[in-house]
């Protein structure tokens, strides 16, 4: 309910003033929350539109395709963050989920490696590393980098969950539970 309140204030900011690229961008960020990912794609593409080089804008626009499953336009958003600011850990990470969803494991790692690259404490980044090696049949790397995402986020379910099943994987079936005790006290 305050979302679509919110989208009426927005609504109200762009109607007010159409090149207000803060209303679109907001709108399209709880469009988004709503999972109205088109409509959130439209105000991104209009803040776009107006600010060519607005990053956030870009990423998010990739995060809604990613949403709507359209993996190759959401790695072409992506491709235009990084182009406009290489260093953008963010941007490096999500074109890496984004290529481990089409099992493209070894350009997903890469992708990690640089967001891990600018910005070396990235839990998730770590994690998701980890996922793509577990593609690869490289548990054992997998579980080193799901190590590196809990010692720099202890409470990183996700990555307790997944260092879980790839030590599931391996048979050391203690270990794992004791992850899956870690993953029901983050996550109950």
């Amino acid at each position: 309910e305050k979302y679509k309140e919110a989208i009426k204030c927005y609504d109200n900011a762009i109607e007010f003033n159409s090149k207000n690229s803060t209303a679109w961008y907001n709108k399209g960020l709880t469009l988004n929350l709503l999972k109205i990912y088109e409509e959130a794609i439209t105000c991104y593409d209009k803040v776009i539109e107006l600010d060519p080089k607005d990053v956030d804008a870009w990423c998010n626009k990739g995060n809604s395709l990613v949403s709507l499953r359209d993996h190759w336009k959401a790695i072409t958003c992506y491709d235009k963050v990084i182009e406009l600011d290489p260093k953008n850990s963010a941007a490096w990470r999500f074109k890496g989920q984004t290529l481990n969803l089409l099992k493209i494991y070894e350009e997903a790692i890469r992708c990690y490696d640089k967001a891990i690259e600018f910005n070396p404490k990235n839990s998730d980044a770590w994690c998701h590393k980890g996922n793509s090696l577990n593609g690869l049949r490289r548990d054992k790397e997998a579980i080193k980098c799901y190590d590196k995402a809990i010692e720099f986020n202890s409470k990183n379910s996700t990555a307790w969950r997944f260092k879980g099943l790839t030590l599931n994987l391996l048979k050391i079936y203690e270990e794992a539970i004791k992850c899956y005790d870690k993953v029901i006290e983050l996550d109950p």
